[in-house]
């Protein structure tokens, strides 16, 4: 079977926002999932990071979306952001990948529905080079909100 045929067979096994075979063979051979574990974090006032990794090769971030495990309430007063972050390992300072804010605007967390993250606007924050230290951090305002235990799941494309 040639490469073409093969390429074809995969075409619509994994799904893309595409229905180009193009775009889908581009999904099967450079995409992957991470996923970090958000443990509940009862302690609503206290800033938190959550899990952090060692990027094994360059890759893009292309979506990053949270499952809550259980309901979270929004509210303006104290809302938390949640930041991906990447930053070069040696102490240096992070750059915002993705955030998710918990303010009215952004809505409730529902148990089991996908809540996405706000990727930069800068396309160069949403590259990642390998060796570059990958974070998700919590920050709150005032007494800030309790946090269900999560699940963040990153799609990232390798360049």
């Amino acid at each position: 079977m040639s490469v073409a045929n093969v390429l074809k067979e995969l075409a619509g096994i994994y799904p893309s926002d595409s229905t180009q075979l193009a775009t889908d063979v581009q999904d099967v051979f450079s995409d992957d999932v991470i996923t970090m574990y958000m443990t509940l974090d009862a302690a609503a006032g206290t800033d938190y990071t959550y899990g952090s990794f060692k990027a094994p090769f360059a890759f893009q971030v292309v979506e990053a979306v949270v499952c809550p495990g259980a309901a979270l309430t929004a509210a303006d007063a104290t809302a938390n952001t949640y930041t991906l972050g990447k930053a070069d390992g040696a102490g240096g300072g992070s750059t915002a990948i993705a955030t998710l804010v918990t303010t009215l605007a952004g809505g409730n967390w529902v148990a089991d529905t996908f809540k996405p993250m706000t990727l930069s606007a800068t396309f160069a924050n949403t590259l990642v080079a390998r060796g570059q230290i990958v974070t998700l951090k919590k920050t709150h305002l005032s007494t800030g909100t309790v946090t269900p235990a999560s699940t963040l799941a990153i799609k990232i494309r390798r360049v």
